[in-house]
């Protein structure tokens, strides 16, 4: 999914309301709009509010990195393997 580049690069995702990987909140971990009005009022208020934005992209890196590390990774491989 693109969302992991765009997060992971540190930028404020602004995505459609859905379903996200686990772990991922819409509305917590970035901005989520069901239509193109609400998409342009949240763009604006990020605009308006770049700090806060930035804050919000850095915590949800953060939590992107902790979720999705190469050890997370590895210790779900080994648990799949283990079950062989």
């Amino acid at each position: 999914m693109r969302i992991y580049e765009a997060i992971s690069w540190g930028a404020l995702l602004i995505s459609k309301d859905g379903i996200y990987p686990e772990g991922l909140i819409p509305g917590e971990d970035f901005p989520s709009f069901q239509d193109t009005q609400e998409l342009f009022s949240k763009r604006d208020y990020a605009l308006s509010l770049p700090d806060q934005g930035r804050s919000i992209a850095e915590r949800t890196s953060e939590k992107l990195s902790r979720l999705f590390s190469k050890s997370q990774q590895w210790s779900k491989f080994q648990k799949v393997v283990n079950r062989l």
